[in-house]
């Protein structure tokens, strides 16, 4: 049986990905999923991330959906969950990672 799934996901824009804004290169989401492990929740994700024009650049964590306290935005986006949508995002948090270097 599927479950659903939460995670945190720092991403990073690939080149000509208009995702996020031109002065932010990589953002933090909460992404919320339905999946039978862990693992195809992470293939999924990763899947719909660079079908959009991202990729995985870290994860924060990555739980069963029983086991968190959520956000009314990610309680809304599980009820939309499906077999054809098993991947939804939640807000994007970008920032542009070359000021982390700046900062070094």
């Amino acid at each position: 049986m599927k479950q659903n799934w939460v995670g945190v996901f720092e991403v990073r824009r690939l080149p000509n990905s208009e995702v996020l804004a031109l002065e932010c290169d990589s953002a933090f989401v909460n992404i919320v999923g339905k999946a039978h492990r862990l693992e195809e929740f992470k293939r999924l994700a990763d899947a719909q991330l660079e079908s959009d024009g991202l990729q995985i650049v870290g994860v924060n964590y990555i739980d069963r959906v029983e086991n968190r306290k959520l956000s009314q935005e990610l309680k809304d986006l599980l009820r939309i969950l499906s077999d054809d949508y098993p991947i939804q995002y939640g807000t994007f948090y970008s920032y542009d990672s070359t000021l982390e270097k700046e900062i070094e």
